[in-house]
């Protein structure tokens, strides 16, 4: 027992001088008045989701990892090559200056831009920016990267009435469209016939898909007609446009794929 007490006393002595020599390093580094400070944001980055006409004002900090000696101002520098956002379009600029206090870590003022969204697209817009100071000697950490993404609930942008441009009976009318957001359903109430609802989902890209389904026309010759939604159909939330692309059959065949477009959905 005691020569196993020995050696791990042995180990614990090696581990706590390698310890010492790492804090060591570290201070050396990060610490004494000649090394380097790390100037960085206060997080890598952000995701930020807005909503046609939004154009609200995003705040965030620069902070180095020690005190700073005096006033240290630093600058946000927005880099145009690596963005897919355009400033003046999808953002602009209202503060683009902060100051890190005498002997503070974090700016006292945050960095601030005004987002614009109804420029930004729902594929999403993505904004770089870096850091430059006069701190010196000062390294710079990795740039801050904000994600923008229009989105468009579609309860408040898909449901209500609209207009639909049938290409299969060639005729357009006053449509009125339900949303079940839990449910992911977009609902046509009684489009060609009374008494007969179209019912579809929607996935997280609004593509749209759904069993086939009759539509309460019934044809003199081959009887009831029914529906279903083929490739390429899709809604839009912020365009308040639904895209269906419907196969129209009956027990005896196919009339083929015809578009039924619903444009201008209001509440």
């Amino acid at each position: 027992m005691k020569r196993y007490s020995k050696t791990v006393w042995f180990l614990l002595s090696i581990a706590f001088v390698a310890l010492a020599s790492c804090d060591k390093t570290y201070d050396e580094t990060f610490v004494n008045s000649g090394s380097p400070n790390v100037v960085k944001f206060e997080s890598a980055g952000d995701n930020v989701y807005l909503e046609p006409g939004d154009t609200p004002v995003y705040e965030f900090y620069a902070s180095t990892l020690r005190n700073v000696s005096g006033d240290q101002p630093v600058e946000l520098v927005f880099d145009a090559e690596q963005s897919t956002a355009v400033l003046g379009e999808d953002f602009e600029i209202v503060n683009n200056h902060a100051t890190i206090p005498n002997g503070k870590f974090k700016a006292d003022v945050p960095f601030s831009i005004k987002l614009i969204g109804d420029k930004a697209i729902t594929e999403g817009k993505t904004v770089i920016f870096t850091i430059k100071s006069e701190l010196k000697p000062a390294i710079f950490s990795n740039p801050f990267t904000l994600n923008l993404v229009l989105y468009c609930a579609p309860s408040e942008y898909l449901e209500g009435w609209g207009e639909i441009d049938s290409e299969f009976f060639e005729e357009t009318w006053d449509q009125e469209v339900v949303v079940d957001e839990d449910a992911k359903t977009i609902t046509l109430k009684e489009p060609y016939v009374g008494g007969y609802d179209l019912v579809f989902t929607y996935n997280d890209k609004f593509v749209i898909s759904g069993p086939v389904q009759p539509i309460g026309y019934v044809h003199p010759s081959y009887g009831m007609i029914s529906a279903e939604p083929q490739s390429g159909s899709i809604a839009d939330p912020c365009g308040r446009k639904i895209n269906l692309k419907l196969k129209f059959t009956v027990t005896a065949g196919s009339f083929g794929t015809f578009e039924e477009v619903i444009t201008n959905i209001e509440k």
